[in-house]
């Protein structure tokens, strides 16, 4: 294949293609230029113009892979695609002539105001989302292949729409080669599956882009230092975003940047997250991306129920056995043990006053039975003598009486004292010991809450990973039910003009 020719890029004042005049620079991605222009032919009006490799012309083949996508793209018709008015060539320069939006792109806007807001972030998320479902789910599936912040404009009326798609790549390659350029996108937003063994694109590839675009639109920083998906495949972390951003934000753009792309959402997915935010002011507190739910554990707390339960049905089952046993085995029994003699002696036998007349008994003399008179009539008992006068007439001393048996005082257990931490940190220390009881550490719940502003908010970190942002109670929950060799540290820790804490950091790290 010959050299390509090169030619000098564009200047600024120069007519292009005998029409339009060239009055800005907007941008320059390598294999393209696009400029601010007026269309001589339409009274000066603002156009965008995009030229494709400016500085060369291409060969045919180059030109006739370049024509099949521009048909493609001149295909495809949605409010979030941003429409070109017309496609040509010029001199072996293929060119896109698209509406010049004066609010500029989501990177201008960046620059200019700094992190979007929270509603900004759902705007963007439904109409991106929406733009990129379109493509995606197309008769004709077509990935974007560049998503980055100067491929989203902004219009007039404050909308966001995508330019620069329906490029493939074995048409970017040939480009590329003809300019001398060797990466198809810029690589801070590249998913990591482009620097695999086997690189592959695949839609979740564009979500990728999104999320990255996502962090930044929220932090105003480029993640992992602008490696992009690189960074994954070496071990870095999902960076987090600034706390003043909501839970379920924080785990829609983790979503979008997980390494493994089969775990993305999808773009209708995204979609309806910023959907749902724009009609009800909030973000889904259920679903795929709400925050984590802390399931209160009983800690080892069994049903007081239960016991009760356990205990009736011990009873019920001696007295079955008990009632068998009277009926069907002995019965004579149960006739004795009901009659009154019997019953009283029972009775007798085990109260304690019984108890004291045996001991009396056993002390004195054993009565004798009294002579039974003639006939079937028995005496009435006869009063006991009188004690035997002592010589001289003197009456015997009465026996003495018992002495009141000595009761032991009631043996009690001391209660176990727990000291209470004396810091934030000791308290979360403590909570996973399972060697204090779990309703002395529930007692420390309100001692923790005093620390802490009223909307504070706790990154929680297990083992190096990010389990999400939680309230207060949630994290104490957490730590309860943590294992008991977890070491617990406080990395982060912002307080407010009162001293009361608004943002904390906690981190555990499992002993085992």
């Amino acid at each position: 294949m010959p050299k390509p020719l090169l030619m000098p890029t564009l200047d600024r004042d120069n007519v292009f293609a005998d029409r339009f005049l060239l009055k800005e620079l907007i941008g320059s991605r390598g294999i393209s230029e696009l400029w601010k222009a007026e269309d001589l032919m339409e009274e000066g009006a603002l156009v965008a113009l995009k030229i494709f490799v400016p500085q060369a012309r291409l060969d045919e083949k180059s030109l006739e892979l370049l024509h099949q996508d521009l048909e493609k793209v001149d295909s495809l018709r949605h409010p979030g695609l941003l429409q070109p008015y017309s496609i040509d060539i010029q001199d072996g320069k293929p060119y896109f002539v698209l509406p010049y939006l004066h609010k500029g792109s989501l990177h201008q806007k960046l620059q200019e105001e700094g992190p979007l807001s929270e509603s900004e972030v759902a705007l963007l998320l439904q109409q991106v989302g929406r733009a990129l479902f379109y493509l995606h789910a197309h008769e004709l599936p077509t990935l974007h292949r560049n998503l980055n912040p100067d491929n989203i404009l902004i219009t007039d009326d404050g909308n966001y729409v995508l330019s620069d798609y329906g490029i493939s790549n074995r048409t970017r390659s040939a480009l590329r080669k003809v300019v001398g350029h060797t990466t198809t996108m810029p690589p801070e937003y590249a998913p990591p599956e482009l620097f695999s063994a086997q690189p592959r694109r695949t839609a979740a590839s564009d979500i990728f882009s999104f999320g990255v675009i996502l962090y930044e639109a929220c932090s105003g920083e480029i993640p992992w230092m602008g490696s992009g998906g690189i960074a994954l495949l070496q071990g870095a972390a999902i960076p987090q975003l600034p706390f003043r951003y909501a839970r379920e934000l924080q785990n829609i753009v983790k979503a979008c940047l997980d390494p493994d792309f089969e775990k993305r959402p999808s773009a209708t997915e995204l979609e309806q997250e910023g959907t749902y935010f724009l009609e009800h002011g909030n973000w889904k507190t259920f679903g795929r991306f709400a925050p984590a739910t802390v399931k209160v554990v009983e800690y080892n707390k069994s049903s007081s129920l239960k016991p009760v339960f356990i205990g009736l049905a011990a009873l019920l089952a001696l007295f079955a056995a008990a009632a068998a046993y009277f009926l069907y085995i002995a019965p004579d029994a149960w006739q004795k043990l009901t009659s009154s003699e019997a019953t009283a002696t029972v009775i007798r036998s085990g109260s304690p006053a019984a108890a004291d007349e045996r001991a009396a008994a056993a002390a004195t003399p054993a009565e004798t039975a009294l002579p039974e008179t003639a006939g079937d009539t028995q005496q009435p008992p006869q009063a006991s003598p009188a004690p035997a006068a002592a010589p001289g007439g003197t009456p015997a001393p009465a026996p003495p009486a018992p002495a009141p048996r000595a009761t032991a005082p009631a043996r009690t257990n001391p209660r176990p004292a727990y000291r209470k931490p004396a810091s934030l940190t000791g308290f979360l220390q403590q909570l996973p010991n399972e060697k204090v009881p779990i309703a002395v550490r529930e007692r420390w719940r309100t001692d923790i809450q005093r620390y802490f502003a009223p909307d504070a908010i706790v990154s929680y970190t297990a083992d190096g990973a990010l389990i999400g942002v939680f309230t207060v109670n949630e994290m104490v929950d957490m730590l309860l039910s943590a294992d008991t060799s977890s070491t617990i540290q406080v990395t982060n820790m912002h307080k407010n003009e009162e001293g009361k804490i608004e943002e904390l950091n906690v981190a555990s790290a499992s002993g085992r």
